[in-house]
């Protein structure tokens, strides 16, 4: 495929994300949805369609078999995450960060968006370009490899980030904050994906328990379009620049957004050489640009909410989290030409 036509089928996917967010910042324009609404989706999605979503598609796809090919991508969500960190503190360092925003420049290199923005934008590669849109399994695929991220990235936030942002001990943070609707999801996907009596009972077409699975696929498939709600209407009541301290911005978006993405192709590269993850298969290039979506994503939105926990850096984290966005529609898009081409 040219390179053109990769950025045509890049910009696309991107562009897709940026009209459903913008259906958000219409709708809290409008005044029909407030504050209060967006917390109240959020909700929803977290509580009730994200673990249905999770648990449809692992319970689908990710038996044992899978598990021991796909170990790569918990480690590589560690990988991430502790690279980021590092960079993040050393770029604050080196920028000379004001010391209160240098804990809210090192979390925001270290955890990205790993789910409410990978999950559309995989839906979106898988039904616009060529080599995906011909097998409508893939979908499916893409967010059991987006979910295995989650695993890790969910625990970490809400104990190391958690410490890093702010002043709070510990004992602020409760089990379920660890053991999250996602993971509870996750994991009983698994369960069942492992065990074939359930797996025909949830997943066969005659299964018993299939208007189950087939009401958990349904509830699942409103997550894109809530979550792209939620974060264009959280857009929409923020604003841009009047809390905005340039370091910290310029800093994560080197970091967070250029630097490490470059770092992960290096790195997809040298696990592909020694073949440490599999590559042929049109599921295998599936899988590498999700490994490089996660890290070119912007800073996870969680985070907001962090700060808002320890109330501390509330505002400035708000319009770091826009312009990360904002530059992100640029750079995510190039990346992902990036990677079309580098890894076909």
């Amino acid at each position: 495929m040219h390179t053109l036509s990769l950025f045509f089928y890049s910009a696309q996917a991107v562009f897709t994300i940026v009209l459903m967010s913008a259906g958000g910042i219409i709708l809290a324009r409008l005044k029909l949805i407030d504050s209060n609404s967006l917390q109240t989706i959020s909700r929803i999605i977290f509580h009730l369609l994200m673990p249905c979503m999770l648990f449809a598609s692992f319970a689908q796809t990710m038996d044992f078999g899978k598990l021991k090919e796909l170990w790569i991508l918990p480690v590589t969500a560690f990988i991430y995450i502790v690279g980021g960190l590092a960079l993040g503190a050393a770029a604050a360092k080196i920028l000379k960060v004001k010391p209160e925003s240098k804990g809210m420049v090192t979390a925001s290199s270290g955890f990205a968006n790993a789910m409410y923005l990978p999950i559309p934008l995989v839906a979106a590669i898988c039904l616009i370009f060529p080599e995906f849109s011909g097998n409508p399994e893939l979908k499916a695929v893409g967010m059991a490899y987006v979910s295995m991220f989650i695993i890790i990235f969910s625990p970490m936030m809400w104990t190391l980030g958690f410490n890093i942002l702010g002043e709070k001990p510990h004992s602020s943070i409760k089990f379920s904050d660890i053991i999250t609707p996602p993971v509870c999801g996750i994991v009983l996907g698994f369960a069942v994906a492992n065990f074939p009596f359930a797996k025909n009972a949830f997943c066969g077409d005659g299964g018993f328990l299939h208007p189950v699975f087939t009401a958990c696929v349904s509830l699942g498939n409103a997550v894109v379009p809530c979550a792209m709600i939620v974060l264009g209407g959280s857009f929409a009541f923020s604003p841009l620049a009047k809390h905005a301290d340039k370091r910290s911005v310029v800093a994560v978006i080197l970091v967070k957004l250029i630097v490490l993405p470059l770092l992960a192709i290096l790195y997809i590269k040298a696990l592909i050489f020694f073949n440490l993850i599999p590559h042929g298969a049109v599921q295998d290039k599936l899988l590498v640009i999700v490994m490089l979506i996660q890290a070119a994503v912007p800073p996870a939105t969680t985070l907001i909410v962090i700060s808002s926990l320890q109330k501390k850096n509330i505002e400035e984290m708000g319009s770091l989290l826009q312009w990360s966005y904002l530059t992100s529609l640029a750079t995510l898009t190039l990346f992902i030409v990036f990677g079309m081409r580098i890894f076909s």
